[in-house]
């Protein structure tokens, strides 16, 4: 840690979360004079057991410092004041916390000010606590604590159940393929395609996405045939909206998904007509309280970002193809290959969630991974195009078989 990094934190507005702390020496002295090991050691327990993050000792909580010389109230005849400081760390670091923390500790001086840093890196395995017994290789009475908004607190028993089954923040990240294949006269999803047999295109749900087109004017609708890059960026808004109404998961708040800003599509396209789609009673999204939502669409993704206290999550959708016809990962592409009157888009969506710390197990918290696992849920079952290709009856994927067959067949005549 640099000199002018830690000068930034102490002048900043907020100095102190949950990865800085400020503390005076004072803090460290016992009623009798001696070094305060079991203070040092739970605020190291407690942000090993977080994030990990930094101690600068010698800094008033307004972000003054306390002086020169302030380490000199640890020293002893044989080692100085910060020396004999860092030794104590060290020592209580080896002693009384299980498992060991390796820490790093610094002493700084600016403008006749000294001030010590003492880096905690986060935990590797399982938690640390402050351990006042050993016998042998056996701890008899263990303390838990945790690094929180408000400093440190005793860890509750599903905190500590929490922590020891999750070594490191969870997360929840997919990666699936979306396609929209389009009527070309049209902007509109076709039901099926085909002359004498009709096939599927795509996942039925993927209709939803004409309630959204219906409202594209005709002369809109002839300028997007023209215009590829705004009908693609369409695609991928039209996509992020239909995808979150159709998530099947309910609590007792509802909310609206956000208007498009005047950069979207969705805005220059459809306009204020958007109102009657995406705030209709039974299509609100339904997410828990406190859940913030944004939409951003640029030239080549657009994305959904969402979270409150509990989580924070991002998804995304990017254009990969687009092709006259079908792509080569519908089984049918053979056989409807020579079908001019459609075009497919396909589509990487990417979704990641990053699953916070709970400093507080309410409901809020619950629902909120609950939301999230449905709408990864949603994506792969009801969207995902390879996934659901996978999963239609054999009867129908032996068509291709037999296409091939066909025109092998009359080749060889």
């Amino acid at each position: 840690m640099k000199l002018q990094n830690i000068l930034n934190i102490l002048e900043s507005y907020e100095k102190e979360n949950i990865r800085v702390e400020l503390k005076e020496t004072s803090k460290f002295i016992t009623g009798e004079g001696k070094f305060d090991g079991k203070e040092m050691a739970s605020i190291i327990v407690s942000f090993a057991n977080r994030e990990g993050g930094m101690l600068i000792v010698g800094v008033k909580d307004d972000g003054t410092f306390e002086g020169k010389n302030i380490f000199e109230k640890f020293s002893d005849p044989g080692k100085d004041g910060f020396d004999k400081f860092k030794e104590y760390i060290e020592n209580i670091c080896k002693d009384i916390i299980s498992p060991q923390i390796f820490v790093d500790s610094h002493l700084f001086k600016w403008k006749e000010q000294e001030f010590g840093v003492i880096s905690i890196p986060k935990r590797l395995t399982i938690p640390h606590a402050l351990v006042s017994k050993h016998e042998g290789s056996i701890v008899r009475t263990r303390e838990y604590y945790i690094r929180t908004t408000h400093g440190k607190s005793l860890v509750s028993d599903r905190h500590l159940e929490w922590l020891f089954n999750h070594t490191v923040l969870p997360k929840i990240a997919s990666e699936n393929i979306l396609e929209i294949t389009l009527l070309r006269e049209k902007m509109s999803v076709p039901d099926t395609l085909g002359y004498f047999e009709r096939f599927p295109t795509q996942p039925e749900i993927y209709q939803s996405l004409n309630a959204y087109f219906d409202l594209i004017s005709r002369s809109d609708q002839e300028t997007l045939k023209r215009a590829l890059a705004d009908k693609e960026k369409l695609l991928r808004e039209v996509l992020i909206y239909a995808i979150i109404q159709s998530i099947e998961y309910q609590s007792d708040h509802y909310k609206s998904l956000p208007l498009p800003t005047e950069k979207m599509a969705i805005h220059h396209y459809i306009g204020e007509e958007i109102r009657s789609v995406i705030h209709r009673k039974n299509k609100l999204w339904s997410v828990p309280y406190g859940t913030s939502m944004k939409i951003k669409s640029g030239k080549e993704t657009t994305v959904l970002k969402f979270g409150n206290k509990a989580i924070l999550g991002t998804f995304s959708i990017q254009l990969m193809d687009r092709v006259k016809g079908l792509s080569d990962l519908n089984p049918y592409a053979q056989i409807l290959k020579a079908t001019n009157d459609f075009e497919t888009y396909t589509f990487k969506c990417r979704y990641h969630v990053d699953i916070k710390y709970p400093e507080d197990f309410d409901e809020t918290y619950d629902m909120m991974i609950e939301f999230a696992s449905a709408l990864q849920e949603n994506i792969e079952l009801k969207w995902d195009i390879v996934s659901y290709f996978s999963r239609l009856p054999h009867y129908k994927l032996l068509y291709e078989m037999d296409y091939k067959l066909d025109r092998l067949l009359k080749k060889s005549k």
